[in-house]
């Protein structure tokens, strides 16, 4: 599986099309991709409009019917912004209106801090020359827990993209820094049933980690199995090219299989289902890199 692509809706994807993830899965061996494009209230260069969701769905029911081997699912990532919650919803009712059918599955995350675009290579030093990391952190996670209490969101994708620029723009900054911060995000997450992804694209990233990092993932895995509940966890390549399409998924395999991880969420109209990983490789013939 990969459960986060996006394609030409966003300005970071331009001439990105559906067709050619469709090509790029069935040559890797995926079994099913999810598609993922921006919505942001604030930043109309990386949202979806309604006419382009249109296109974008009539598209993929297309290739559902060329490539029928291979599973097609529909979901959007969307920007959380406090006390904007309500429009929120409201963009989520108005697509699923227009395409007359319920997203898979809808993403969370957190691309603006302090009103800057941090996980932009171009706007990222404006945070860390304004504001201590300490607080950044502390502002980032506060920010997370809410918008896991939010009600909005299926999924949270790459639950601990602060640290992008760690060892980059801004020093080194440790799990066990910022460890308190996180268990009450994992705490909202179980209360609330959310889940969130394996983001193999940190790894290509300044701080050269997961998103989650595996301390952050072992925290929550480990507070699911306290709890007596099932971690529900997708596995994602944030592919914004076809050739980034099931990119490091192996080395996120690895990393949940080391936080005792034995099955993976799908999701269908909202609803999860359960794919178990394989005892040993990826269940396919993945290996990029």
């Amino acid at each position: 599986m990969d459960y986060h692509l996006h394609t030409g809706t966003s300005i970071d994807a331009r001439g990105v099309k559906e067709e050619g993830y469709c090509r790029r899965a069935l040559e890797l061996g995926l079994r099913e991709i999810c598609f993922t494009n921006h919505w942001s209230p604030v930043d109309p260069d990386y949202s979806v409009t309604p006419e382009e969701m249109i296109g974008h769905w009539r598209e993929v029911e297309r290739c559902r019917a060329t490539y029928p081997q291979l599973g097609l699912r529909l979901g959007l990532e969307m920007d959380y912004f406090q006390g904007r919650e309500g429009e929120i919803a409201a963009a989520i009712v108005r697509f699923e209106e227009i395409m007359d059918r319920p997203f898979d599955y809808v993403l969370g995350g957190i691309h603006f801090l302090h009103g800057i675009h941090y996980v932009s290579q171009r706007d990222a030093h404006r945070l860390y020359e304004h504001h201590p990391i300490e607080t950044i952190f502390e502002d980032y996670f506060a920010l997370l827990t809410n918008a896991v209490r939010s009600g909005l969101y299926d999924v949270m994708s790459h639950p601990d993209i602060i640290k992008k620029q760690c060892g980059g723009m801004c020093k080194s900054y440790p799990f066990e820094s910022y460890r308190h911060l996180v268990v009450p995000v994992v705490e909202a997450l179980l209360d609330e049933g959310v889940g969130m992804e394996m983001n193999t694209k940190g790894l290509t990233h300044p701080v050269r980690e997961m998103n989650p990092s595996l301390p952050f993932m072992s925290l929550y895995v480990g507070r699911a199995r306290e709890r007596g509940v099932e971690p529900i966890i997708t596995l994602g390549s944030d592919a914004h090219r076809h050739y980034q399409l099931g990119r490091l998924l192996e080395k996120g395999v690895e990393q949940l299989r080391a936080c005792g991880v034995d099955r993976v969420a799908l999701w269908r109209a909202r609803r999860v289902a359960w794919l178990p990983l394989p005892r040993e490789g990826i269940g396919g013939h993945v290996s990029v890199s």
